[in-house]
């Protein structure tokens, strides 16, 4: 995404990201350090700042072995979008947050998404993220049928250094 879309994903308390997307964000912004100073608790969400680009971390549950639920994914959908407004942020990219690895059901999620940012100014995008294009693209239509866009040459996120197949399932303006 460009650097003028602030970024989001789930992530465990712990803050281990040693699995799926939130691992890719690990090793791109690092600075765990300083998001675990934070002391957020899960339902909650802790960010880092890069120039005007905020990056979200959004705590759905207590440990990365763990999975999260609708409740946490409320909490935490709730509070960033307090965030986005506190912090100004008029573009936000997100993926399908507890819908991955944690299993969680994408259409549910995004009413979730909808519901609590329908009075908000900004534009959310909604991505996955991939490595393998013929694998998944064909699953996602299936499963995504009003999937937007599907671009092949995305570079990166910031410095990413591999590329990645970025898939526009849903994209909202508000207000």
């Amino acid at each position: 995404m460009p650097q003028n879309y602030s970024l989001g994903h789930g992530v465990a308390e712990d803050m281990r990201m040693s699995a799926g997307i939130a691992m890719h964000f690990k090793s791109i912004y690092k600075r765990v350090g300083n998001l675990m100073d934070q002391k957020q608790k899960v339902d909650s969400v802790t960010y880092l700042q890069e120039n005007n680009q905020f990056i979200y971390y959004l705590l759905t549950k207590e440990l990365s072995k763990h999975k999260p639920t609708y409740n946490s994914i409320t909490a935490a959908i709730t509070k960033l979008s307090d965030l986005i407004v506190e912090h100004g942020v008029k573009k936000l990219a997100i993926h399908r947050i507890g819908c991955g690895l944690d299993k969680l059901g994408w259409s549910r999620v995004k009413c979730i998404i909808e519901n609590l940012f329908q009075n908000t100014e900004c534009t959310i995008k909604v991505c996955h993220f991939t490595h393998n294009m013929l694998k998944e693209s064909e699953l996602l239509r299936v499963e995504h049928p009003g999937t937007i866009k599907i671009h092949k040459n995305i570079n990166d996120i910031q410095k990413r250094e591999f590329h990645k197949l970025n898939i526009i399932l849903y994209s909202q303006i508000t207000n």
